[in-house]
C-alpha cells in the first residue's frame, strides 16, 4: 500500500515542477499566476523555510524541512494549499502534453526571417507563427524533431 500524499508534499512538489519550467520560459501567465499564489500560501506558514529552499531546490532535506511546517499545520490550513497545488500540478501536465514550440512568432512584420538550427523533442512544435507578415523569406536552415540532446540528425 502506498503512503497518501500531504498537503506539504503536493505543495512543494507543485513548487518545484512550477519553478524550473518558469525559469526554462516554458509557461505562460496563468501558471505564472498560480504558482505564485501557492508560493504566497507556503510562505505565510514557512517563512524562514521556504528561502532556504528556494536558494537549493535539489536539496531534500530543505524539502523535508517545508514538507514537515506543512504538514503539521492543522487541517483547516494545509486544506488550502491542496487546491492550488493540484491546479498548478494540472496546468504543468497541459502544457507539457501541448509540447513545447522551437520558436513561437507573433505579430511579426519583416521583410526577411532567417532561423538557424531549431531542435525540438517529438510531439513538438518546430515553429509556430500567428498574425505574422513577411514580405521576403522565411527561412529555417535545419528543422530536427525528436533528435536526442546531443545528437544530430544525419
Amino acid at each position: 500500500m502506498t503512503d497518501p500524499v500531504t498537503a506539504g508534499t503536493l505543495a512543494v512538489t507543485a513548487l518545484a515542477l512550477a519553478g524550473e519550467t518558469i525559469v526554462k520560459g516554458m509557461v505562460g501567465e496563468a501558471v505564472k499566476d498560480t504558482y505564485n499564489k501557492l508560493k504566497a500560501l507556503v510562505l505565510r506558514h514557512a517563512p524562514n523555510e521556504l528561502p532556504l529552499l528556494e536558494a537549493q531546490p535539489s536539496s531534500e532535506s530543505r524539502r523535508g524541512m517545508v514538507i514537515e511546517v506543512l504538514d503539521a499545520l492543522p487541517e483547516s490550513e494545509s486544506i488550502e494549499l491542496v487546491e492550488p497545488a493540484r491546479q498548478l500540478v494540472q496546468m504543468l501536465e497541459s502544457a507539457a502534453a501541448r509540447g513545447s514550440v522551437g520558436v513561437d512568432l507573433s505579430r511579426l512584420s519583416a521583410m526577411n526571417a532567417r532561423f538557424g538550427t531549431i531542435r525540438v523533442n517529438s510531439g513538438s512544435t518546430g515553429v509556430r507563427a500567428t498574425d505574422t507578415k513577411l514580405q521576403g523569406d522565411f527561412t529555417v536552415d535545419s528543422l530536427e524533431v525528436g533528435v536526442e540532446p546531443g545528437k544530430t540528425l544525419r
